[in-house]
C-alpha cells in the first residue's frame, strides 16, 4: 500500500478460502437441497477446493472431494509426476500443500486433517480431456469457462460413471479461452 497498489495474494490470504467457505459452498448446497455426493476442483492457489470442501465435510460425511491435477504437473497428490507443462489455466501450478497456505489456514481453522477434507482422492486429467469438456459446455450449454472448467466437468463425468458418486458439484470460474 505504501507505493499506492497492494497485492491481493490468493495463495496466502484467509479469503481465498472463507468466501467460498462462507457464500459459495452453502448456495451450492442450498441450491442442491444437500443432495451432492460429490465435489471436484481443479487446485490453482486451493482456496475455492478448501473452502468448500470445508463446508460439505460439515454437512454431510458421505461428500466424496476430490482434488484435480493436471496429468502433466501431478504434484499435490504427491506422486511429482510430469513435466509440469500443461495447458489448463487456472491451476497446476507445480505446488505442493507446503505452497499452498490456505490449505493450512482452512485445516487449522476448521480443525480437519488433510484425508478428512480430501475425501474423494485425487484425479489426474489430460489436456485434451479438459479442452474438449470445455467445449462441450460451450457447444451444449452455452457456457464459456475455460480449460480448468473443463478439467472440472471431466472428472464429474468420470466420478459419475465409475459410480462413485450421483450428484457432482463442480465450480466455472474461468472467463473462457476457446
Amino acid at each position: 500500500e505504501e507505493n499506492g497498489y497492494f497485492r491481493a495474494d490468493q495463495f496466502s490470504e484467509e479469503g481465498s478460502w472463507t468466501c467460498h467457505f462462507e457464500g459459495t459452498a452453502p448456495e451450492i448446497w442450498q441450491q442442491s437441497d444437500g443432495e451432492i455426493d460429490g465435489f471436484v476442483d481443479f487446485v490453482g492457489s486451493g482456496g475455492t477446493f478448501v473452502g468448500c470442501a470445508a463446508y460439505f465435510v460439515g454437512q454431510s460425511g458421505r461428500i466424496k472431494n476430490y482434488v484435480i491435477e493436471p496429468e502433466n504437473a501431478v504434484v499435490l497428490a504427491r506422486s511429482a509426476g510430469g513435466t509440469g507443462a500443461h495447458s489448463i489455466q487456472g491451476g497446476g501450478y507445480s505446488k505442493g500443500f507446503d505452497d499452498l497456505p490456505v490449505f493450512d489456514s482452512c485445516l487449522a481453522n476448521r480443525g480437519l486433517t488433510p484425508a478428512q477434507l480430501i475425501t474423494g482422492g485425487f484425479l489426474t486429467v489430460s489436456d485434451e480431456e479438459a479442452i474438449k469438456m470445455c467445449r462441450l459446455l460451450a457447444r451444449e450449454e452455452g457456457i464459456f469457462g475455460g480449460f480448468s472448467a473443463g478439467a472440472n466437468l471431466a472428472k464429474a463425468v468420470e466420478v459419475v460413471r465409475r459410480g462413485e458418486c450421483k450428484k457432482v458439484a463442480f465450480i466455472v470460474c474461468d472467463t473462457g479461452h476457446h
